[in-house]
């Protein structure tokens, strides 16, 4: 029973660490439309430093960092 208690534990363990890392780089023209207008009209001349994905089960957010330190978050 005790083995058993500590399988199911280290299983938990390794689900939640393999859910964890779901963020990936990206380029500008991937983001959602909306999203780069945004940027457009507000960022005009802003030079972007990195934009990333960030998937959880249901829901993808959007990450763009400008090199000046401004940090925009998007929902889809």
């Amino acid at each position: 029973m005790k083995k058993l208690m500590t399988i199911i534990a280290g299983l938990v363990a390794l689900s939640g660490t393999a859910c964890a890392d779901n963020d990936r780089a990206i380029t500008v023209d991937r983001l959602p439309e909306q999203a780069q207008e945004f940027i457009a009209g507000h960022f005009a001349g802003e030079k972007i430093a990195y934009v990333k994905q960030e998937r959880d089960f249901f829901e993808v957010k959007y990450e763009v960092m400008f090199v000046r330190g401004a940090l925009v978050e998007f929902d889809r």
